[in-house]
């Protein structure tokens, strides 16, 4: 393998990466709009904490996902940059 495959590689898992925290993060921004949008109609019946709860709620699982992805892409970054000063 050319490190020019390697970095189309690279360069792939980022893209697909970035594609799967859009979704992730797509039904957060959906409850925030819906709160912003009817901003006179919470703030009349004094729903502010359950809309921030539930964005709170909605953000937990993108977050887990992203602090999974976050180790495991930093584990193999540091066993890559390791093997170069093994071999030499």
């Amino acid at each position: 393998m050319c490190c020019a495959d390697l970095n189309y590689f690279g360069q792939r898992v980022v893209v697909l990466k970035d594609v799967a925290n859009k979704a992730s993060y797509e039904s957060s921004a959906q409850v925030a709009c819906e709160a912003a949008g009817a901003i006179r109609t919470v703030a009349s019946l004094t729903r502010e904490a359950d809309c921030s709860q539930i964005y709170s709620e909605s953000l937990q699982e993108p977050i887990l996902r992203s602090r999974r992805s976050m180790i495991g892409s930093s584990l193999l970054f540091a066993i890559s940059q390791s093997v170069s000063y093994v071999i030499s």
